[in-house]
């Protein structure tokens, strides 16, 4: 899998309980995959601006036709202001027909660590994947 180095958010990460997000997409088309990643890559070029980021990392596994992030929140507040945020709203808009799958999950930490997270991602979202979705 390639992953992305570090995108630092808009507050530095002090240590302390955070709110860690990971999510996982894997989409239709492997031809879809370099528009998507540029796409999300234009995303985090704007992390540093988002209120309550501490950071974010991206993944992906391009012969599965799935990216990954893991991003780190001060609150869940902040995490759901940038997930109704219209850029956010956009992306998700724009390639929802192209998802043949996903999960996303989130966990509080005391103390980040992200190779820790990285590693405790997959299962946390093969948990995910299999609990109904809310009504």
């Amino acid at each position: 899998m390639l992953k992305q180095a570090w995108k630092q958010g808009s507050i530095p990460d002090q240590g302390g309980v955070v709110l860690v997000s990971a999510t996982r997409f894997t989409f239709s088309r492997l031809w879809d995959m370099p528009r998507i990643l540029y796409t999300g890559m234009g995303l985090g070029r704007r992390w540093h601006l988002l209120e309550g980021a501490i950071g974010v990392s991206l993944g992906a596994d391009l012969l599965r036709r799935t990216t990954y992030t893991i991003s780190v929140w001060k609150s869940e507040a902040d995490l759901r202001s940038f997930l109704t945020s219209p850029e956010h709203l956009r992306l998700m808009r724009d390639y929802r027909a192209r998802v043949t799958g996903s999960a996303a999950t989130t966990w509080t930490v005391d103390g980040f660590r992200l190779g820790q997270a990285w590693k405790e991602a997959p299962a946390r979202l093969a948990e995910a994947a299999r609990k109904p979705a809310p009504a």
